[in-house]
């Protein structure tokens, strides 16, 4: 009998495993369309570099419009204590000759020195403001506490308020302010002793801008117009600093209320145990 006609073989045969080779498919996650509205966004360091990079803007801002306002009103008190003993020939309308005081008997000065006062106030406190937030943001240290943003936002409120105070004051002062008469100078001479003009009050930019275009006062006609540029700059300047002023005091009060209180801050000592005890009661 041959042996492929075994019974026993074939079945051997049959038994044999049948290995097939597997294809795999490639993966299909590039054609996968990704969301756009539901991509998981890192946001935390987002959030806290904005408000920094606000507050130093702001800050760099008021510095620089602090800083001019401080050169332009010390420029003012200056020209107040040079001039305060000095006098020209003014000329009449007669052709007549007279000494007259540079500056008049009544003057606003107190305004100046409130500006003066607000824009060193305001320049330190920025400053050391801005050392704090890029000292921060430089060594990403921790966020600043509770206490020292609330510390922050009261100081910028009262800062701004020093502000507010000085510019209305400037204001009025201006609005307020007598104005030079060429009649009262040619009819009753217009000073009393020394040549000082001894009507009405003045603040020194009405008095130096009507004094740059008077005829009788060419001699200091270069001198006055000088100042008048000067006065109507520092008083123009307020507005942009009291700005300022409340952008930073805005930020100050959204940081202090996006401020998380520490564990220790959080509650008095002996409050906690008194609001746990609540749960115990039956």
């Amino acid at each position: 009998m041959p042996i492929f006609q075994r019974p026993d073989v074939t079945l051997r045969l049959f038994k044999m495993p049948l290995k097939l080779p597997t294809i795999k498919m490639p993966s299909l996650d590039v054609l996968k369309p990704k969301p756009v509205f539901n991509r998981p966004v890192n946001l935390r360091r987002r959030a806290g570099q904005v408000p920094k990079w606000l507050s130093i803007t702001f800050l760099a801002s008021q510095i620089l419009v602090s800083t001019a306002v401080m050169g332009l009103k010390a420029a003012t008190i200056n020209f107040v204590r040079e001039n305060g003993t000095r006098g020209f020939m003014f000329t009449l309308q007669n052709s007549r000759h007279t000494v007259l005081a540079a500056l008049p008997k009544d003057l606003y000065s107190g305004t100046a020195k409130l500006a003066l006062m607000a824009a060193i106030s305001s320049t330190l406190f920025a400053v050391c403001h801005m050392v704090f937030v890029l000292r921060e943001r430089k060594h990403n240290s921790k966020p600043q506490t509770y206490i020292f943003r609330r510390n922050v936002m009261f100081l910028n409120i009262i800062n701004t308020l020093l502000i507010l105070f000085s510019m209305v004051a400037l204001f009025v002062t201006h609005k307020s302010s007598s104005h030079f008469s060429v009649r009262y100078m040619s009819r009753k001479g217009g000073f009393g002793k020394d040549g000082i003009y001894n009507r009405g009050t003045f603040d020194l930019e009405t008095w130096s801008c009507e004094l740059q275009s008077i005829p009788g006062a060419k001699v200091a006609w270069d001198d006055y117009a000088s100042q008048c540029r000067i006065e109507v700059a520092g008083r123009m300047m307020m507005v942009p600093f009291l700005l300022l002023g409340i952008g930073v005091t805005c930020i100050s009060v959204a940081q202090m209320m996006g401020c998380q209180r520490d564990g220790k801050e959080q509650s008095k000592p002996g409050l906690e145990d008194f609001e746990m005890s609540k749960f115990n009661a039956v």
